[in-house]
């Protein structure tokens, strides 16, 4: 594996400090978060399961995921990132989710 740039460090870093929450992928605050996903969602039609599938290039640790499940969406869910540490995570709290 190659030498981290310094956008995966600070990524790294702010994730290391913050854990399982939004500041870890530089968002204020759960709100602010939520906002950017309810317009995301209102531009791209949120897909149901009959509708296709995500590709979240940049997922941080899957909050986008969440939303759209917890919004009642069941399409398939793939989440792309450069943080080993942020999919590793990931990959442990969706692990029940088919179709993440």
């Amino acid at each position: 594996m190659s030498a981290p740039t310094d956008l995966q460090a600070h990524y790294r870093a702010l994730y290391a400090q913050h854990g399982d929450s939004p500041q870890a992928v530089q968002w204020s605050s759960l709100d602010s978060q939520q906002r950017r996903f309810a317009v995301l969602t209102e531009v791209a039609q949120a897909p149901s399961s009959a509708m296709g599938s995500v590709l979240d290039l940049g997922c941080g640790l899957g909050a986008l995921r969440d939303y759209l499940r917890a919004g009642g969406h069941t399409a398939a869910y793939t989440g792309l990132d450069f943080v080993v540490e942020c999919i590793d995570r990931a990959r442990v709290m969706f692990a029940d989710d088919a179709a993440a």
